[in-house]
């Protein structure tokens, strides 16, 4: 394999020394101070440790090390603690071996076999794979403990942190707008797309789908979690950004997320990602806009399900995104890539209608979450007309409720986005 792993004896001796002295609850590490008290006396004792407050699911920390490791070169890792229960407010349970899955697909997903075109030169392959997941240090299921790499783009000054310095949102939204921008952001969409495209062929291959299902088909707690906040708990999120449904609109709505539902829980196709959205991308770009390295974090929700899953998860964020915080046409370029990839390189046809219906479910979780965000600017006001074209997605995916709609929905989806972009553009 293409990257660094620490050193077997490293590994051993940091679990041996936790199982032999840590008898106390876990809960200790829902603070900084007890982590780094809980690392002392081992290889990754830490002369800093800092929560990372982005994400919900687990405890993070960044553990600044005393000592670095891999003769010199690893200063910095990132410890994730699995509780029974969600990090973020409102806690959700969840079991706390989703942290053993994450594991897994740290470990067997074989991403340094991805094919990559380069930009200038299709035929050519840049010399490492563009997108990565990152190095498993250590895990321990015991204490719900893993410590990974530490992927975030730094400065060369090791105190220094900005966790959202290369952060999807922040290159898509606070750079101006030039054709370097949208070069980028295509080029995103496009290496994430060929990304995907390759993780759920390799999950479907006869030769492998039979080891895939035995390590990834049991996380069933992350795929119960995602039908709770999707499906279950649709109508109370809809009720939640003051919107009424009338008419026919609710019972539509029970049938076709019913059945979505249904495919989730029965149709093994691959393996899912399980949280594919930006916010679980870490980009690192230079000064010049140019992408250097991708890294896929975050894979607590890694389980057997349709592939439309994480194409649904991923065009509900951008599409979401687009409308509420995006500053210009960039989201739309990440789409457009991200779709042309996929397609280009998947084995099977993507299943549109699936795929829109998971979307539109997806944006009515996220969308409540949003509007009490200090980051976004979506309102209630703003809220309740986007919420009735975003239910077409699970009522009317072929957007027949559309003049000028295209044959593919996938297309429809992407001009929707363009004339939000125009329409903010000319106010």
């Amino acid at each position: 394999m293409p990257y660094r792993a620490l050193p077997m004896f490293v590994r051993l001796h940091l679990s041996t020394r936790m199982h032999a002295s840590l008898r106390a609850s876990t809960t200790q590490l829902e603070v900084a101070s007890a982590v780094t008290k809980w690392l002392d006396g081992t290889p990754f004792e830490a002369r800093d440790v800092r929560r990372i407050h982005v994400g919900t699911t687990n405890y993070a920390y960044r553990v600044f090390l005393r000592n670095p490791l891999d003769e010199g070169r690893v200063w910095t890792a990132v410890l994730k603690y699995s509780a029974p229960y969600t990090a973020g407010e409102p806690r959700a349970a969840f079991s706390p071996k989703r942290q053993a899955f994450e594991a897994r697909a740290l470990t067997h997903i074989p991403w340094w076999e991805f094919k990559y075109n380069t930009e200038h030169d299709p035929a050519s392959q840049p010399e490492h794979p563009i997108v990565k997941l990152p190095s498993l240090y250590l895990q321990d299921p015991d204490h719900s403990v893993n410590i990974i790499e530490d992927c975030t783009p730094r400065p060369e000054e090791r105190e220094i942190w900005d966790q959202s310095t290369h952060s999807f949102r922040t290159i898509l939204e606070d750079l101006p707008e030039s054709s370097a921008k949208h070069e980028l952001a295509r080029l995103l969409g496009d290496n994430l797309g060929t990304f995907l495209a390759q993780l759920h062929a390799w999950g479907s291959d006869t030769n492998n789908h039979q080891f895939v299902f035995d390590t990834f088909g049991g996380n069933s707690a992350a795929k119960e979690l995602t039908i709770q906040e999707l499906f279950t708990d649709f109508a109370a999120n809809v009720k939640r950004l003051g919107y009424t449904m009338t008419g026919s609109q609710p019972s539509q709505i029970e049938s076709r997320l019913q059945s979505i539902e249904n495919a989730v829980r029965s149709e093994p196709q691959s393996v899912a990602m399980g949280d594919f959205w930006m916010g679980n991308v870490l980009l690192d770009v230079d000064g010049a806009c140019q992408l250097r390295r991708i890294v896929v974090i975050d894979w607590e929700f890694v389980n057997m399900a349709p592939t439309w899953l994480d194409i649904g998860n991923f065009l509900g964020e951008l599409y979401l995104l687009n409308h509420f915080e995006g500053t210009d046409s960039a989201y739309v370029s990440v789409f457009e890539g991200f779709v042309q990839a996929y397609r280009r390189l998947s084995l099977a046809p993507l299943n549109v209608h699936e795929a829109l219906g998971f979307a539109g479910a997806h944006i009515m979780m996220s969308l409540p979450r949003r509007i009490h965000s200090d980051r976004s600017r979506a309102t209630p006001v703003t809220a309740l007309p986007f919420v009735e074209g975003v239910l077409k997605f699970i009522t009317d995916p072929e957007f027949t409720y559309l003049g000028t709609r295209k044959q593919d929905p996938l297309e429809t989806m992407a001009q929707l986005m363009m004339d939000r972009s125009r329409a903010r553009n000319s106010s």
